[in-house]
């Protein structure tokens, strides 16, 4: 990590929007990862996930399962390893890089910004002693979030997704808005799942795919389509309320994803 840091350090502060990137990018999860990767932390959430994962009757079975386990928690102790080693100072600078490339126009750190830019920000404690800077990076992070979601980048939807859950800094929960990006999100996911090389609009790719026109079968697109946004028992909307939503869904997705290449 020290390499690293020496090795793009003066030109990301030179203003290379390149270098800051991958300084940013790199250098931004570690503040995540010094908080869920902690080797006590860790070793306990290893042996609970060997115990519960290695309970069968099949010895070979087990052996693949402990082996992958191990695999996946000694890579967390090897990033923790890595971020283990930066001083305050650089772990305070992330953010910082990660903004200039952004603001240079690096859609990756446009994209993380919105989860990376605000990880320092993990604690009321730490919210309160800043609420400038967290309200500052919290309102950059939107605006590019949306950026992304209006050039057709299905990751910035499923963050945002992701996010209005309310277990975040960047959203306060909201169930309305959740269900409008979910079921946007859902409709992209299935269009670039079942679209075929050649080009359709929405009204095409509806009427291609019906029943009777495509070997019988229904996709999940059209089934998306035709049924609206999945229900769940805890949803408390009415009718009404489930129209402008599925209409809201289905706006997003058109002007936004409908066609999108290269997502």
């Amino acid at each position: 990590m020290t390499d690293f840091i020496r090795a793009h350090e003066a030109r990301a502060d030179a203003g290379d929007p390149k270098a800051a990137a991958a300084l940013g990018l790199r250098l931004g999860a570690c503040h995540r990862v010094l908080r869920d990767y902690a080797p006590e932390r860790l070793l306990q959430e290893y042996e609970d996930e060997i115990a519960y994962s290695t309970r069968g009757d099949d010895p070979s079975i087990n052996e693949v399962r402990r082996t992958n386990i191990e695999n996946r928690f000694l890579q967390r102790a090897d990033h923790y390893d890595d971020c283990s080693v930066l001083t305050p100072h650089h772990l305070a600078r992330a953010a910082h890089w990660l903004e200039q490339a952004a603001r240079a126009g690096n859609p990756d750190a446009q994209l993380r910004f919105a989860d990376l830019g605000l990880a320092e920000f993990d604690s009321r404690e730490r919210i309160v002693r800043d609420p400038r800077e967290a309200h500052r990076r919290r309102a950059l992070a939107r605006s590019w979030l949306q950026e992304r979601i209006q050039a057709g980048d299905e990751h910035a939807l499923r963050a945002k997704v992701q996010a209005l859950d309310g277990r975040s800094l960047l959203f306060e929960r909201n169930d309305r808005e959740l269900r409008i990006h979910e079921y946007a999100l859902q409709l992209a996911v299935a269009e670039r799942m079942a679209r075929s090389a050649q080009p359709a609009g929405v009204a095409e790719l509806v009427e291609a795919q019906r029943p009777g026109r495509r070997a019988g079968q229904q996709n999940e697109f059209v089934r998306l389509w035709e049924q609206g946004p999945g229900r769940y028992p805890s949803d408390a909307f009415q009718a009404a309320e489930w129209a402008e939503i599925e209409e809201a869904g289905r706006h997003i997705y058109t002007i936004y994803f409908a066609g999108a290449e290269g997502r």
